[in-house]
């Protein structure tokens, strides 16, 4: 599962938006990087989905307040061929699993 992401909290609301955005984006990222050291984990099951998950959190925050944030042009490029890549890298791995358990789940029925 996941790990629990920063929640907006009343007092960010006298924050700077950069910031709380930046902290938000920050929590997000070590979800990400949480669940991709369990990776290598033959028998946790949820890793690669909670990556997946977790980094396609971030990029919906990218996206969404790219200009709150106040990242350069060139940082976000980066930031978004990265989570690009990672997609692509595991994409097949995670099909893989689901098909799995998705015939597991056939064979039960049986």
């Amino acid at each position: 599962m996941v790990a629990a992401m920063k929640q907006w909290r009343p007092d960010d609301l006298r924050r700077p938006a950069p910031l709380v955005v930046r902290a938000y984006m920050q929590a997000i990222y070590k979800d990400v990087a949480a669940a991709w050291t369990r990776l290598g984990d033959q028998h946790d099951r949820e890793a690669l989905h909670d990556v997946r998950v977790a980094a396609r959190r971030l990029g919906s925050v990218l996206r969404l307040y790219r200009e709150t944030a106040e990242l350069g042009g060139k940082r976000m490029r980066q930031l978004q061929a990265a989570l690009r890549d990672m997609f692509k890298a595991t994409g097949a791995a995670r099909d893989a699993e689901v098909m799995r358990g998705d015939l597991r789940s056939l064979l039960h029925k049986q």
